[in-house]
């Protein structure tokens, strides 16, 4: 007995991840510039490069989660984005105690994410 083939319910390739693809490239070439040419130290460019690619993929979870069929992508965008971005502001203003704020990062994903799930029963 041979089982049907069933159709792809998507065919094409994601173009959002091509857009945001091409945002990182080049926030990370800015920051990268800006280090190289003498405007940012290495612990600012650092930060600000690990701030910004968390921001970044806040914005691309937002958009992904607007869309049905991409909304299975955004929490664990959303989660990345939160530590990058509490990692980049922590490197800048103290980073002896990264790995505390990168655990009240973690905390505050899952605290938000059971609740989440509560409010919704």
């Amino acid at each position: 007995m041979e089982l049907p083939e069933l159709p792809r319910a998507v065919r094409k390739t994601d173009p959002i991840g091509f857009v945001f693809l091409g945002l990182t490239l080049l926030v990370l070439g800015s920051v990268g510039l800006l280090a190289e040419l003498g405007f940012l130290r290495p612990q600012e460019a650092l930060s600000l490069g690990l701030t910004a690619l968390g921001i970044l993929l806040f914005v691309d979870a937002a958009v992904r989660y607007a869309r049905p069929w991409t909304r299975h992508k955004a929490l664990p965008l959303a989660l990345l984005g939160s530590l990058l971005t509490s990692s980049g502001i922590a490197c800048l203003l103290a980073p002896e105690a990264l790995w505390a704020v990168l655990l009240i990062c973690l905390g505050l994903c899952s605290l938000g994410y059971g609740l989440g799930k509560l409010g919704r029963k």
